[in-house]
This record gives structure tokens, sequence and C-alpha cells, in this order.
């Protein structure tokens, strides 16, 4: 049953509950009179959970519904606010007018009729207006709100290992874990069709492995290890699963065409809530393994070799909009085809009564199952060259074999400069006939194009990758107080198929219908035929799959990988000193670095640096000349020859933008590879990572109830990963928001000294009540990262805004004023930087950073016995995150043209949260 307008009472956001329970189990395996495992067999078992009850989000929970009376044809209201925008038009009235298609108004906005065979099927799922005040418009936005939305969150985890000494020189374990996290959020329709809007991610972990373990002789043992994970994630969204088509009132054979994956169809509107899901992708990915190491110790060496082998997977399917998404909209209720003042808000409930959806959608898509394999081999020395020197000296060679799609079903990696296409001579021809006068027509080429697997391309996305890594280290005592450490490493990424997915551009394909081909003057199919058969005897457009060749993209962007692309790599090395200052306190300092080589984007499309402006001041001649419009070379109509030697090629690029429009703008003639409308190769070896620290610690170790640890880390680094301007060879350096200059962390532990054992309280009731306890803490101080700018024009020098950094407020009062805003930037948007001007500001100043991170976290712990004889214990627990609630803020507004310009609006990280623990050990 729906629910009408609701007291004030009901309105309040409801409380929720978390509970985190959890066990673990664990000991010999015996079975009285049948087996003793003790010394021999033992098992252990562990549960955790989070079972989490609550309402959703506040921001989440405000809804926009059809009105009472939108629901029986009267829109009155929304006429009495402003005809303009909310007049509804009759599209059964539509008659030309000149060039226009124009249409008669409803009177008053009264009298829509039901002629959706839908309606019936959708009206109930929504849920009455309860119109709160302060929430709810005049219009009717934000009119529900769903003060009981459910945000309901469930994680179990179970962890089993069994371990078994066969005999003295064999052992083995085996293990296997099992966890999942599902949630039910955003189900806004539980007043009426409770669980169809119930979504959220689920992801469940499944894993086993097992390990023998045989010591050969007393200085040689082999250790082999086997094992497989799997991973799953998946939008859980079940509620639409539960209906199909048919049951709505659509004709069966969408049914037939959405087979197992029938849903519940998506009706989809602009300014009101939308009904239904598409059927998200699930993605599985499984890693298989086996290594082995042998370990043999020869005099001062101890050496350790084996290797590592796996096998990668990943496959992914999602239907998507498999049984239709008809989306409504003002396209047939406005007064002419060619209105732009009328909302869509009420006039698209208006198309959904009458059945006029503006498009209908529906999805065939397939899937891909990935997979690429892994070796390595290592060989590792443990050399004691004197009771106060060892090194430590290791080599790995790593080979990482090249991701393939199992049935070839996808595009290759890379982009095929020198290729020539079935269009290069036609529309270059047809440049030449009104060039421009920036770009001759003998330098206008059209060239290159992708590749499918297996198609005149490798069957491989990638190439795979060689890699050695080479390691050493060394420990050094100078002293019986003082160490020397030191080490230097090699370290590669991997390139596998858990951390990408293929381009299956072809293999999956929507089919539009459009209800009007001629803005409604006449329909050409309804609800109750949305795909009518066409001449060819087909009703749904199928996948091209790999029938368009190296025109995949043409028209469209190609992010690509390179197929001869390498994993990333850093070295790393750090030398420190580490010094005992009497029993319990020691202290270390330690340099630490390193060097990476990263893959970034680089777009190859580039616009030539000649077309850009230079200097201080906007160059609005030229952002006219390069948005100009220019006669489009690519048009279809140039094609024409197509229809002829490639008609699937030719109706393909008739629908492309960059095919179908008469005109182009200039700037997109001027790069190269304008067929298509972004090149870039994801895979771009030139990022670079810069990273030097000075570490300082100083550790003093548990004695007589108390420990501390103090660290300091001045770090300097940063980044060569974006490109300045899109034409610069190479990428520009900035600052490293990855790694932040100062950084502090102090914790502590301190047992009270009251109860047994203790100096006070040894005693009496005082000991039972403040006995056993224990305060411990972590605090936190670290820097901002680098504020981050777009491209401007500034009069004044970089360090004067430095000076301007005003984190305490002290200078203006306000402790929200970040920066002095006066500073001589452009403030006049007409004068900024226009779109063709290159950079002239720093994208990051490093003299001008945002609030850092002030966290003190605090837990008072107690453990005592719960049964006489100690069998029995209990752990209870007080924890409070962020315990002195400290604000930590988000970035500055660095927009010098926004009245908040300099000032912080808003604040990042959590308010004080206090949680109570217990735990029983037994």
């Amino acid at each position: 049953m729906r629910k009408g307008t609701e007291s004030p009472d009901s309105q309040k956001q409801q409380t929720g509950r978390s509970n985190s329970p959890g066990a673990t189990l664990g000991g010999p395996v015996v079975i009285p009179k049948l087996f003793n495992g003790r010394d021999k067999l033992f098992f252990f078992f562990n549960y955790s959970g989070v079972y989490q009850d609550m309402t959703d989000q506040p921001s989440r929970l405000p809804r926009t519904v059809p009105k009472e009376a939108w629901r029986q044809g009267d829109f009155s209201d929304l006429l009495a606010l402003d005809a303009t925008l909310y007049q509804i038009y009759d599209p059964r009235s539509a008659r030309l007018s000149g060039t226009r298609v124009v249409r008669t108004p409803f009177p008053g906005n009264r009298g829509i009729p039901v002629l959706n065979p839908m309606y019936n099927f959708y009206e109930k799922i929504y849920p009455l207006p309860n119109n709160v005040q302060g929430l709810v418009t005049p219009e009717g936005f934000n009119n529900y709100f769903a003060a009981a939305m459910p945000k309901i969150d469930r994680h179990h985890s179970l962890l089993n290992r069994v371990d078994w000494e066969v005999t003295s020189r064999h052992k083995v374990f085996g293990r296997w874990y099992w966890n999942n996290r599902s949630a039910d959020t955003s189900d806004w329709t539980y007043a009426t069709v409770r669980g169809l809007h119930s979504s959220g991610t689920s992801r469940i972990n499944k894993a086993g492995s097992a390990d023998w373990v045989w010591t050969l002789n007393s200085a040689t043992v082999l250790n082999i290890t086997g094992g497989y994970n799997r991973f799953i994630e998946f939008s859980n969204e079940p509620g639409p699963r539960r209906f199909k088509p048919s049951e709505v009132g659509l004709p069966a054979y969408l049914d037939a065409r959405a087979g197992d994956h029938a849903v519940l169809p998506v009706i989809n509107f602009d300014r009101m809530q939308s009904v239904s899901y598409a059927i998200a992708p699930v993605t599985r990915a499984s890693t298989a393994t086996l290594k082995g190491q042998l370990l043999h110790v020869r005099g001062s060496h101890s050496l350790k070799m084996g290797f590592d082998t796996r096998q990668s997977y990943r496959a992914r399917v999602g239907a998507g909009n498999s049984s239709g998404l008809f989306s409504f909209r003002n396209t047939y209720t406005r007064l002419a085809s060619d209105t732009t003042t009328a909302s869509n808000h009420g006039l698209e409930w208006a198309a959904f009564m009458m059945g006029l959806p503006t498009t209908v959608t529906l999805d065939t898509n397939d899937d891909y199952y990935l997979v690429n394999p892994y070796a390595s081999f290592y060989f590792q020395d443990d050399y004691r060259l004197t009771s106060r020197l060892r090194l430590n000296l290791g080599l790995r060679v790593e080979f990482e074999g090249g991701a393939r799609e199992r049935f070839n079903r996808g595009l290759g990696g890379g982009f095929y400069f020198n290729d020539k296409l079935p269009i290069t001579d036609l529309v270059q021809a047809a440049y030449a006939r009104s060039p421009i006068a920036e770009l001759a027509a003998a330098d206008f080429k059209v060239m290159g194009g992708t590749r499918y697997l297996g198609q005149d391309a490798p069957n491989t996305i990638s190439r795979g990758t060689a890699n050695v890594l080479p390691r050493l280290g060394a420990v050094f005592q100078l002293d019986k107080q003082t160490v020397v450490r030191g080490g230097y490493g090699w370290f590669y990424d991997t390139t596998n198929v858990t951390n990408f997915e293929i381009n299956q551009w072809g293999y999956s394909q929507a089919t539009v219908t459009q209800m009007s081909l001629d803005n409604g003057l006449s329909f050409v199919t309804s609800l109750a035929d949305p795909f009518p058969v066409r001449a060819d005897g087909t009703r749904f457009d199928e996948p091209l799959k790999n029938r368009l060749g190296n025109m995949a993209r043409a028209g469209l962007t190609w992010d690509f990988f390179d197929p001869n692309w390498k994993a990333q790599f850093q070295q790393r090395y750090r030398i420190g000193v580490q010094r005992q200052l009497g029993t319990n306190l020691v202290v270390e300092a330690a340099y630490a670095g390193s060097y990476s080589q990263t893959n970034i984007s680089r777009r190859l499309d580039v616009l030539p640096a000649k077309f850009w402006a230079t200097g201080m001041v906007r160059d609005n001649a030229l952002e006219t000349l390069m948005n100009a419009t220019v006669t489009n070379p690519f048009r279809f109509t140039n094609l024409t020859a197509l229809q002829t030697s490639d008609p699937v090629l030719f109706n393909y690029l008739r629908n492309q933008g960059r095919f179908s429009g008469t005109t182009v703008r200039r700037q997109e003639l001027l790069r190269p590879y304008s067929h298509l409308t972004r090149l870039q190769n994801t895979t771009s070896p030139d990022g670079r990572v810069r990273y030097n620290a000075l570490e300082v610690q100083l550790e003093k170790r548990f004695s007589r109830g108390f420990m501390f640890n103090v660290m300091y880390t001045f770090a300097d680094s940063d980044t060569r990963d974006f490109f300045a301007n899109e034409f610069d060879a190479l990428p520009s350096w900035r600052p490293n928001n990855s790694t932040m200059p100062h950084r502090t962390v102090v914790t502590a532990i301190y047992e009270l000294p009251f109860g047994t054992g203790k100096a006070l309280l040894t005693s009496g009731v005082l000991k039972h009540l403040l006995g056993g306890w224990q305060l411990s803490g972590v605090y936190q101080v670290q820097s901002g990262p680098a504020t981050s700018w777009g491209n401007e024009f500034y009069y004044g020098e970089l360090a004067d805004i430095g000076k301007a950094f005003n984190s305490a407020g002290a200078r203006s009062g306000a402790i929200h004023q970040w920066f002095d805003p006066a500073v001589p930037f452009e403030k006049d948007s007409a004068k900024r930087p226009g779109t063709y001007h290159v950079r002239v500001f720093p994208d990051r100043l490093d003299s001008l950073r945002s609030d850092g991170i002030k966290n003190l976290d605090l837990k008072f712990l107690r453990s005592f016995n719960v049964a006489g004889d100690g069998r029995l214990r209990a752990q209870l627990s007080l924890d409070a995150l962020n315990a002195i609630n400290h604000t930590n803020f988000a970035a500055p507004n660095v927009n010098p043209r926004d009245r908040n310009f300099g000032r912080v609006t808003s604040q990042r990280g959590l308010s004080r949260v206090i949680q109570a623990n217990l735990r029983f050990v037994f």
C-alpha cells in the first residue's frame, strides 16, 4: 500500500545501529578414543561480521515523484506557476506550420489521457508525495522525503586453517577463506514495492591454498605452495529481475529477446525519479599460483632459489538495458518542434501517460574472458662476511605474457599509424576541393586505424614483458650500540589482466527506436510494438563484431594500450643509522629515496604549437578562428562510393557525428588523425617520480608499563605526470600530492599503575574498578597537498600568494579565509586565458598548500578474567577516533572569479567517532 501525506513526526530520519561480531576457535584435532592430534594436527577457525542497519544519507532521501493530481491528468498547478515552462500540448493535434510542427494546448492543463499500456503498472510503484516543508518546492521538486529508506550493510568473513606435522621432516598446512560484502541501499520504493530499487555493490572473495615443507637434511629445506583465489564484484540489484516486459504491458517478443536477462524495463525521466536499472556488469577475477623455494645453508651463505608461476583470469558480462530503456521528455508535449523554453518537468510525465517516449533503446552486449601467464625465477644469498658485516645479494627475473581474449572479441592494442583507410582517398579529395588557409591540401592526411585481435594483428592486447630485478642489502655493526643498514633494489609493476579491460567496440550494439521521424507529425511505432519488423525482416540491430576492421573507432575517441608497453618500475634506496640509548631507548635516522618510471596518458592528435596563443593577454581572434566552422570533408555525402564497395561501413559512418555534420570546427581539421575525435596512448612511458626523504624515529621499548614511538619524515617529491600543453614534447614536473613534506606520528601505550602486580591499589574495590586498564593513542600531524590551479593570468609574484597563506585565520580573523583574495589574478571571465592559450600559471603551488591532517585516536582497553582459572577472559575497549573532534579542512577555492575565492567552504574527514568493543578469549 502507498502512504499519503504523513505526520511531521514521521519525517524524522530514523536511528540506526551497527554490530561487529567475531569469534575464533583453534587447537589440536582430538576425537576421543579415535584420534589424538596433540602436537600433530591443529585447526583454526575465524568468523567476523558487520551488521549495519540504518537509513541512507540525508542528501539521498529527498526524491521527486508525480503529484497525485498529475496521475489523474490534471497539471493545472504547474500552469498557474509558469505557462511558458509548463503548458502541456496535445501530441495528437500536431500539424505543419511552415517548417515547424506545432500543437494545440490542453485547456487548463487538464484532461491528459492515459494511453500507455505500461502506465497502470508503473504508476503504482511511485509513492504519493509527503511534501515536507523546507524541502518541497512549488513546482513539486523534492516532494517525497524517503525518511525510512534503508541502508543495510552485511559483511561475513570465514577463515579456516589446518596444520599437520606428518613426520619430523614433512609438514603440511592448508587454508581457505570466504568473505561476502553485500548492501541494501537506495530503495526509495520501500513503501510500495520493497526491494525493487535495492542496490549496492556486492563483493565476494574465495580462496584456498596448500603448503608443503620438506626438510631434506639439516641444511636444506624445500617448500612448495599452490593456491587459487577468485574475486567477484557486481551491483546487487535483484528487485527488477522479478519482472519481465510482458508483465508491464509490452509485447512478449521483448521477453524472448532478453531471455535469461529479462528485467523490469527502465522508464527514464529528466526531472523526476526514474524506475528500474540496467543489468550491471558482473566481473570475476581469478589467480592460480604455484611456487617453489629451496633453502640451503652452506658455511657463511644462506642460499635461496625458487620459482613463482601464476595464471591470471578476468571475465565480465553485463546485459545492460536488455529489456528496454524508455526515455520520456517533452519532445511531443511542447508547443513546437523548435521550442526551447519548455521544461521537462510535468511535460515528461504527460508524455509517459500518453505512451510517447522520445527514444526506446535495447542493448545486445557480449562478454569477455581475458587471460595472461606469469613466471619468475630468483636467487638470493644472505652472506655473513664477518661477525659485524652481512650482505644480502639477490636477482629476480620475471616473464609476463601478453593479455589475450580467448575468442578474440575486441580490439587489439595500439594504433596503426600508417594504415590506409577505405575513406582515405575520398576524404582527402573532398578536402582538396575546399581547403582552409592554415593547412595545404597536400598536408592533409587521413591515415591510421585500429585492428581487431587476430585480424591483421596479434591475438594478444600486449606483447608481454621480461624484467630483471637486482637487489642489494648490507648491515654493518659499528659498535655494540650502533648499526648501519643500507639497501638498493629494482621493483616492477605487473601488467596482468586484473588491471585493465579490453575495448570490445563492435561486439555490443544498441537498437534505438525513434517514435517519430518527423518531429511528431506522425508516429512510426507505439509501445504496443516498440521495435516493429523492418523491411529486411529484422527488429533489432545485431553487433557488427570485427566487421569494421581499421575503421572501428572512426569518428570516435581511441584511448589505447601500446602493444609494446612495459611495466612501470621503481628504483629504491635507503641508508640508515640506528643507535641504542640505554636499555630500552633506540633512535634511528635514515635517508630514503626512489626514482620511478610510470605510464601516463599522452594525446597524439595534438593541435600544433603554432596555433596556440602566448603572452599575458587573451587572444579572442584566435579563439574565434579555431572554433569557426568550415566545410566538413568527412561528411558521408563525400563517401557515396562506399555504398557499393562497403554498404555496412557506409551506413555505420553516416550515423557518426564526425561524418554526419556538414561542418566541423577549424581546430579539428588542423589536428593529425582528424578522422578521430581524440587519439591517446594511455601507456606512454614518459612519467617520472622522484622521492627523497629524511626519516627520524625514536622508540622506547615496552618496560614498566609504558612504550612510545615518535616518527618524523621530511620528504621532497615531485612527479612528471601531466602535459602543461598538449603539444609539449615531454610532460611537466609538479609537486607530488601523493607525498606530503612533513609527517609526524606519535604512538604510545600506557598501563595504568593500578591492580594486581602494579604499584597502586593492589586490593579492595578500587582494584577491581581501576585495575587492568591500558591507555593507547596515535597522534598524527601531516602537511596538506599543494593547491591545484587552472590556467590563469597572474600579474604579481608567485611568492606573494604563498605569503598570504593563512591556515590559522590570524590575518583576517576568519579561519576559512585561506589566503588573501585580493592577490592580482585576472578576475574578468572575458579576459582570462582562452581554450587555445599556452599554460602561463603553474598547475600546482607548493608554496600554498591546503589543510593537512591533525588527528588523535585514543583507546581504553581492559582485560579481565571471566572464569577464575583464567581459561575464559574478556577484553573491553572503548575507541575514540578523532578524540579531540578536530576539523580537517578541504582545499580552498582557487577560482579567481568565484565569490568564495581564497576561502575554504568544506571539510574532509570524520568528526569524532566513539565505539565500544567486547571480545572473549578462551
